[in-house]
């Protein structure tokens, strides 16, 4: 409830505070299978699932609490990890089609942070300023990635498969780029 309570202090949308009342459902199933909580995140997925099916949550409501269940813990590590995974876990969350939806996800995951007891409340949650600083890099560059998606898509022509791999690797680069600016920051 502490978390539920930072949503609502933070003026969230109703979907995130739903979000936020379910994203540790798995912790219990966890506990009770390994005597742990490693990978509530996942275990919780089907139980958030089993609730909104249970009680006919509205869809928009279904979608934030799955994407905040699924990958809050994720984003609380998104500073150790390497370009293609954060790449990649971009695109799983969303924000290549919803950069907004996306952004409220990665909200989400600091009001965990903060909701771990009154000396963790407003402490600074560098995670959220990093990862949507590294995304920025894909929207501030989209003409270029768009110039060279059609480049490689020309000189691939006919390998679908190729295309794809190549485009990728090309926004992992952008994206790759951003990381090593923003660390340097630090």
């Amino acid at each position: 409830m502490l978390c539920v309570q930072q949503a609502v202090i933070h003026k969230a949308t109703p979907e995130q505070v739903f979000a936020m009342m379910c994203h540790d459902l798995g912790k219990v199933p966890c506990w009770n299978e390994r005597g742990n909580l490693h990978g509530h995140e996942a275990a919780g997925v089907p139980v958030v699932e089993a609730l909104c099916d249970r009680f006919k949550v509205p869809n928009s409501f279904r979608k934030m609490a799955l994407a905040v269940t699924e990958f809050h813990g994720k984003v609380h590590s998104v500073q150790e990890v390497r370009p293609a995974t954060l790449f990649d876990l971009y695109v799983k969350m969303g924000g290549a089609k919803d950069l907004e939806f996306f952004k409220k996800v990665v909200e989400c995951s600091k009001f965990d942070a903060w909701g771990r007891g009154p000396t963790k409340e407003g402490r600074d949650y560098p995670q959220e300023k990093y990862f949507l600083g590294v995304v920025k890099s894909l929207v501030d560059n989209r003409q270029e990635i768009s110039t060279l998606a059609t480049e490689i898509a020309e000189k691939w022509k006919g390998k679908p498969d190729m295309v794809r791999e190549q485009i990728r690797a090309m926004k992992i680069g952008f994206i790759k780029a951003k990381m090593r600016e923003l660390r340097n920051e630090e």
